[in-house]
């Protein structure tokens, strides 16, 4: 996906286009004992996606949350790769 790439989303109360996505990662701390003491901690190096993406209503008249059963973003990049 690249900027200027159709999101295909709105939101459930006003039908606004403008939105502010946040898709949910996780990342794993890895952290190496020895002897029973913390030698190293660092961030895991792949984060994985979880699924899970929220949408927030930029329409000041309406600023509504929700999240979305199905990723939009994940839709888009897949439409993306079919061109």
């Amino acid at each position: 996906m690249r900027i200027g790439d159709a999101i295909p989303c709105r939101c459930p109360k006003c039908r606004s286009t403008d939105l502010i996505l946040s898709e949910e990662f996780s990342v794993c701390d890895v952290l190496t004992v020895r002897g029973g003491r913390l030698q190293d901690r660092s961030a895991g190096e792949s984060p994985m996606a979880t699924g899970r993406v929220y949408g927030e209503c930029s329409n000041p008249a309406c600023l509504h949350r929700w999240t979305f059963r199905g990723s939009p973003v994940q839709a888009a990049f897949d439409a993306a790769q079919n061109l």
